[in-house]
Formats: C-alpha cells, structure tokens, sequence
C-alpha cells in the first residue's frame, strides 16, 4: 500500500511539473507549416536543430514522425500540429470527421471544412491524433484553428454552430487528456480561454505584423511560458527582429522566413 502511495505521490509531482513549465529553448524549427516558400526539412533540423522548439507534421509525413526520437536526442523538444478546428480532406480520419463538419470549404484552405458541432465522434478523433503523437515520442501538441468559433465573419459565412462557450470547454478537456499522457499543450494565436496552456504561437508576417494583443502575450512571457512566433515572407527580417525584442525581450522566440532565402533563416 505504501508503495502505491509513493508511486501515486511520484506520478502527482511529475503531473504538476509537466503543467508548469517546458524545458528552455533557444530557436526555432517549423516543419509543419508547407504554405511558405521552404518549410525546414527533417534533414536539416536533423543536422542542425539543437536545444530548439521543433514543429512537425508527423501525420503527414513519415519521415518526420521517425525522426522524432533521433531530434530530441539533440536537445530538443518536438511539438505535434494538429487542426482542433477543421477536418482536413488529406488527413487519414477525414471521414470520421467529415459528418460533423460544414458543407463548403474554407476559403483559404481548399479542402479544409471548420468544425460545425461538437460531439462525442470530434472529440475521440482528436484523442487519437494526441494518441500518436504521444506514442511517436512528442512533447508538445499545438492545437491550430482552436480559434475558429471566435470569429464571426467565419460564422455568417460558412454557418458553423458550435458556441465560443463550447468551443473552449473542448480545447480545454483536449489539453486535459493530453496532460495524461505526459504532453504539454501550445494554443495557437490567442490565450483566452488557454491560461493553462504551456505556451502559445503566432503567426505574423509583413502585412499583418504583432496583430494580437501585446499584453496577453506578455502575461504568456512573464509565466515563464514557451512563446513562439512564425514570420513569414519578409524582406527586412533584422528590422522585425529588432521590434519583436525592444517589445516584448529576448524570451519572445522568433523564426523569419526571409525573401533573400526563401526559407527560414536560422
């Protein structure tokens, strides 16, 4: 019985550890994000990465979900994408999403369908996804479009039904049983509602930079939290570089895409 006890007392530490805070990181590596010009290639981070915050896409691309072990043996702590907001007709469950998803695609994204309601059947999808991605050895779920039924336009548009109110109790009971397999959880582009979260991603770019609000960023980084941001396509990237740090310090994390590479520049 004692022996229980302990263990139980153990996997409670651990548990409230894992809550707090990731291990420190001092770059970047975006593999899952293919919409720019050259996304990091498993090769590369392979030869390159080191005590960074490394994203994949392990579902759709092998090669990145073997290489999760071989990455974090540099030093490194690998994040999981998935979309909590949309099905996404290329993935292997889109059928067993696709019911519960509205009729016409997202206008950015063909192919891509916003979640309508959400139900028992959406919620054991995702558990699967946070499934493998703990099996295949990751640290970190990044959950993408989990801001979906924040916007309104969205709404009139393509006639989802899920309520703001619903939408965070489900990010939140998917942080939740992430937690019990170990993984921490990154929110992507707002923290409302993500106050638990480990950390929260950005995506920003010449036209649309710092569009979030700065404070709720700064809370992020005065936690201590993992924050991260996505630049994309610029041609002045020590300029941005520059602004981001006089804004926000030198926690703030930051990978440009740049015009001259047409890729990252790490």
């Amino acid at each position: 019985m004692r022996l229980i006890l302990c263990s139980l007392f153990i996997f409670t530490l651990i548990s409230l550890s894992a809550e707090e805070k990731l291990p420190e990181v001092n770059s970047l590596w975006n593999q899952a994000y293919q919409e720019n010009w050259k996304a990091d290639s498993v090769e590369d981070i392979l030869s390159d990465a080191e005590n960074s915050y490394v994203l994949l896409d392990p579902f759709d691309d092998p090669e990145a979900r073997e290489a999760i072990p071989a990455i974090k043996a540099r030093g490194n702590i690998v994040g999981v994408y998935i979309s909590v907001g949309t099905g996404e007709d290329w993935r292997d469950d889109f059928n067993a999403l696709e019911s519960f998803l509205v009729e016409k695609h997202w206008g950015e994204w063909p192919g891509e369908y916003f979640i309508d309601r959400i139900n028992d059947e959406v919620l054991t999808v995702m558990r699967l996804r946070i499934d493998n991605a703990a099996a295949w050895g990751a640290d970190i779920i990044e959950f993408d479009n989990m801001d979906w039924a924040f916007d309104d336009a969205a709404r009139r548009k393509y006639g989802f039904h899920v309520s703001i109110e619903e939408s965070l109790e489900y990010i939140n009971q998917l942080k939740d049983y992430a937690s019990t397999l170990g993984l921490f959880c990154m929110a992507k582009n707002m923290t409302q509602g993500a106050e638990s979260f480990a950390g929260v991603t950005y995506e920003s770019g010449p036209s649309f930079r710092a569009w979030w609000e700065k404070e709720d960023l700064k809370a992020f980084l005065e936690e201590g939290k993992l924050c991260v941001v996505f630049h994309y396509r610029e041609r002045q990237p020590d300029k941005v570089l520059a602004e981001y740090r006089e804004r926000y310090g030198d926690k703030l994390l930051v990978l440009v895409e740049t015009r001259k590479d047409r890729g990252y520049h790490h």
